[in-house]
């Protein structure tokens, strides 16, 4: 329990004090960061300011919220990679989730860079990294760089 103990709220987060973020994986992302104004403005800075945002399998899912210096959001235009449609079809979780990920992204004028479904992938787009699932990005040396 000690780290959870020490966790810091979002709301207490310092963006000056980090040079990157990663967004985590999970059905639970999906009704936290997808929906928070707070983590998409905590982003839109990070994202202004050039710093590397990091994300796996729903973790994208905290883009939605995330905007340009132009206010136009900050996938549009850009290669993504995260768990895909037809994965939480198959999972028998598409009516649970509150969206369906890569059509959103899609929503949103960004690539959606899946491959085949169950496979691993992962996309560099400057400084946007995100994977389909937590395993390529952590054998990539832009993750290693990050730890």
């Amino acid at each position: 329990m000690g780290r959870l103990e020490r966790s810091v709220k979002i709301d207490d987060i310092d963006p000056g004090s980090y040079s990157a973020v990663f967004l985590p994986w999970g059905h639970g992302t999906m009704r936290d960061i997808a929906s928070s104004s707070v983590l998409g403005a905590l982003l839109s800075n990070a994202w202004a300011e050039g710093k590397v945002i990091s994300a796996a399998c729903h973790g994208p899912a905290g883009l939605i919220n995330v905007r340009d210096v132009t206010g136009q959001p900050s996938v549009t235009g850009r290669r993504v990679s995260a768990f895909a449609d037809t994965e939480e079809l198959a999972a028998g979780l598409d009516k649970t989730v509150p969206l369906l990920l890569e059509s959103r992204i899609r929503e949103f004028g960004a690539t959606d860079e899946k491959g085949r479904d169950c496979q691993s992938s992962a996309i560099t787009d400057g400084t946007l990294f995100t994977g389909r699932t937590p395993s390529p990005l952590k054998k990539s040396p832009s993750w290693r760089c990050m730890h």
